[in-house]
């Protein structure tokens, strides 16, 4: 059983089933993640669709996995793309099954170039040809009674989607608010990843770091 992630409540389900198991576990401090260039960009809740669409005007499209906190948003957001005529499917957790499996395929062979969901396509899609992840929204744990942290758990699984066997990726996390700067910045303390998370000046600048990264 291997994963890049293990909390307590899944140790303690898998010790129900295996009683006896050799562990290897990495400290996080010693996790690597150099193929992926990680970036962070601010804009304004209101202006974050249309900078998805000036990444895309200027970008040739390439498989991207798009992340958001909510369904409701997802959707949302998929309206706004589609009407610009861009090629993009939305994928969430109460789909019909086949429904789903028939857009992931899609997205595999490159019919399907874009792919909006949430935290349920974090784990367990492998396509080596994903070559950006944008965190529409900074992953978040937590309920606003209890209090609300980044969410580190789901964005090392999130990004973890570009960079597959051995190729290059890029990760972009994308924020508006003091708030959600701080719960970014609380994700890559809990790596020691602060330094590895540059700011993006803006859309124009991926033009150059996808170069890098088909170059590699």
């Amino acid at each position: 059983m291997f994963s890049a992630t293990y909390p307590e409540s899944v140790k303690e389900a898998i010790s129900l089933v295996v009683k006896e198991a050799q562990q290897i576990n990495i400290r996080k401090e010693l996790l690597q993640l150099d193929h992926i260039k990680q970036y962070s960009f601010r804009c304004d809740k209101g202006k974050k669709p249309e900078f998805i669409k000036n990444v895309f005007g200027v970008c040739a499209m390439t498989q991207t996995i798009i992340f958001v906190n909510s369904k409701k948003f997802a959707e949302t957001l998929f309206e706004i793309l589609r009407k610009a005529s861009l090629q993009v499917v939305i994928i969430f957790g109460k789909m019909d099954n086949q429904e789903r499996d028939e857009m992931i395929e899609k997205f595999r062979t490159g019919k399907i170039a874009v792919i909006i969901t949430t935290n349920m396509l974090a784990r367990g899609i492998d396509v080596p040809e994903v070559q950006i992840v944008i965190n529409f929204d900074v992953p978040l744990m937590g309920a606003e009674q209890d209090g609300v942290q980044g969410d580190a758990e789901n964005y090392l699984h999130r990004i973890g989607r570009t960079g597959r066997f051995g190729t290059k990726g890029l990760a972009l996390t994308i924020y508006d608010r003091d708030i959600d700067e701080t719960y970014l910045n609380q994700i890559l303390d809990h790596y020691n990843m602060k330094d590895k998370c540059k700011p993006l000046s803006g859309p124009e600048q991926l033009i150059d770091l996808l170069e890098e990264i088909r170059n590699v």
